[in-house]
């Protein structure tokens, strides 16, 4: 990079003779290394693997897990069940399955995402808010009012963005409405994204992410949609699954990542496998087609392999699909 320093008058004497004009000094140029420039120089291109490959499989000791959040390269956060019993905690695995930390929440988690390496976002659907929980500080960040806290994540920004759902007083007992709130650090609200026009956009948001353009990923369950907004909540495609193709005849989206080129990696539960979308909406690949079952969280981690929350064998899978 190269910097200037912006030249610097001097005035001439009162009694001007042409030695005495005022003169600019010199303009001055040095060059800096590159690596003093500001901010994350880019990603290098990567393209999808033409096979996939399964790297681990990790037992987690419980019959469900509900959805997983990655802390680093070799470890995950995840929340689950027993077959019989809810766990109310959330824990830290390493690939080698190890448990190095638990953190006993007030109920059993079925969402989650992180503040830090070890401080965890959970939706708390017995009162409606959305805890941090760390070893050192449990508190409500977020109070949701009487919508019903679901997926979250937290921005580059660090915001935290919130799926939301509320059962209406209509006389059919399914009537529902849905919507995406942004919450800033501190829990109060910054925009609620609703509508698009005077048609809703949700019918129900379960899973949400933010993609590096920084547009917000939403997966919708009962719209077996996905649907992806601008940072401003403006619609820019919804992806209805790759139908036309003939390989599935449903499309049933639930956890939803994105990683280092933009991509969108989207849990197709039913069908067992994994969508991978660009972000104009592009079906680009399947990952690992039969060979996850019921997959349910996921989470891309800085190296973009992709770990899989298995819902009903207790496993998460981490898959590389770039190179």
């Amino acid at each position: 990079m190269t910097n200037f320093e912006m030249p610097i008058f001097t005035p001439g004497k009162a009694n001007i003779t042409k030695s005495d004009v005022g003169h600019l000094s010199r303009l001055v140029k040095s060059t800096c290394p590159s690596a003093e420039i500001k901010g994350k120089s880019p990603k290098k291109s990567k393209k999808l693997k033409r096979k996939p490959t399964l790297e681990v499989s990790i037992a987690v000791g419980e019959r469900y897990v509900y959805d997983v959040a990655c802390a680093s390269e070799s470890s995950v956060w995840m929340c689950g069940a027993g077959l019989i019993y809810y766990d109310n905690n959330v824990r830290l695995l390493e690939k080698d399955g190890n448990n190095t930390e638990t953190l006993e929440c007030p109920m059993n988690p079925k969402y989650v995402a992180l503040k830090s390496p070890t401080c965890v976002l959970f939706s708390d659907h017995t009162d409606n808010t959305v805890k941090l929980w760390s070893r050192e500080v449990q508190k409500v960040l977020i109070t949701t009012e009487d919508w019903t806290p679901k997926g979250l994540v937290v921005t580059l920004s660090n915001d935290v963005i919130v799926c939301q759902y509320k059962k209406t007083e209509a006389a059919v007992s399914t009537a529902a409405l849905s919507r995406v709130v942004r919450y800033d650090d501190k829990g109060s609200v910054i925009r609620k994204m609703e509508f698009n026009g005077d048609k809703r956009i949700f019918r129900n948001a379960i899973f949400i992410a933010e993609n590096r353009n920084f547009d917000i990923c939403v997966s919708d369950e009962e719209k077996h949609s996905v649907v992806v907004m601008d940072k401003l909540g403006k619609m820019q495609f919804v992806y209805k699954g790759n139908i036309k193709s003939g390989k599935y005849q449903s499309f049933n989206p639930r956890g939803i990542s994105t990683d280092s080129q933009c991509n969108i990696l989207v849990s197709d539960y039913l069908n067992y496998t994994i969508h991978v979308i660009d972000q104009q909406g592009k079906f680009l690949s399947y990952l690992l087609r039969r060979e996850v079952k019921f997959p349910l969280g996921l989470s891309v981690d800085k190296n973009d392999k992709v770990w899989v929350g298995e819902y009903s064998n207790g496993t998460i899978s981490v898959i590389e699909y770039l190179s």
